[in-house]
């Protein structure tokens, strides 16, 4: 019986020995490789985020899909850098409620699309919201 990391070494290093695995395997690190993944590919994680999908199929997609991502060049062995990674919250890179009411202002949205830009595209919210602020002091 493998464990999610062998799983894992077997989707990105040990390719050759993922036929290895029982579709039950497969189907009991879908869910949570699916999920980690989505750090880096929320759109293609979202579609195979269906309750009613065969979760050992999800996985064999995901396969095909990394494959083509190392062919590509675009995984190499600092994939397990942010897979593995936990969410690391910085004092520099955390916003407070007096920044959240400026940017709001600022730029004219609601409290939703600040949180969306905020979930996606965090270190760009906040060097803008750096840049506003210089821009305001001159």
């Amino acid at each position: 019986m493998s464990n999610l990391k062998d799983v894992v070494n077997y989707l990105i290093k040990d390719r050759k020995n993922y036929k290895n695995l029982t579709d039950k395997e497969k189907g009991d690190c879908f869910f949570i490789i699916n999920r980690l993944m989505s750090k880096e590919y929320p759109l293609f994680s979202n579609k195979l985020n269906i309750k009613s999908m065969d979760k050992s199929l999800g996985l064999d997609i995901w396969f095909f899909y990394i494959g083509e991502e190392i062919k590509k060049g675009n995984i190499d062995y600092s994939f397990f850098k942010w897979f593995w990674s936990k969410s690391i919250i910085t004092k520099e890179n955390e916003l407070t409620i007096k920044d959240n009411t400026y940017l709001l202002k600022r730029l004219n949205l609601s409290q939703d699309d600040l949180n969306f830009l905020l979930r996606f595209n965090k270190d760009d919210v906040i060097d803008e919201m750096k840049y506003l602020k210089k821009l305001d002091k001159q």
